[in-house]
């Protein structure tokens, strides 16, 4: 893992996990999921499977976002980001295109 992936994901859970929860603020709105989206999406990007899915576990877990379609985008785009890596990695020694 990069080390600047392993940073931001780290300080990310080490924020999340020291501040203590104020329970007459529910999250709600458009802005709360957009954040939450930005924050996943940023890990998705680099393939950081575990470290989204630490992530959304832990938000989840002290209540900080709803469970829907936009928040769960980014874990699946960390999966398909990750094959497409595994997958090029394999085939990009092998394969070459012929522009004429």
């Amino acid at each position: 893992m990069n080390q600047n992936r392993f940073c931001f994901v780290a300080e990310c859970l080490k924020v999340l996990k020291s501040q203590p929860r104020d329970a007459d603020r529910v999250p709600q709105g458009a802005n709360q999921v957009a954040l939450v989206w930005k924050i996943l999406n940023t890990c998705a990007e680099k393939g950081d499977v575990d470290g989204v899915r630490e992530l959304f576990n832990t938000l989840k877990e002290r209540g900080l976002t709803p469970v829907n379609n936009v928040v769960l985008g980014p874990l699946v785009k960390a999966h398909l980001v990750k094959y497409a890596q595994f997958h090029s990695s394999l085939i990009s020694p092998f394969f070459c295109f012929v522009f004429n």
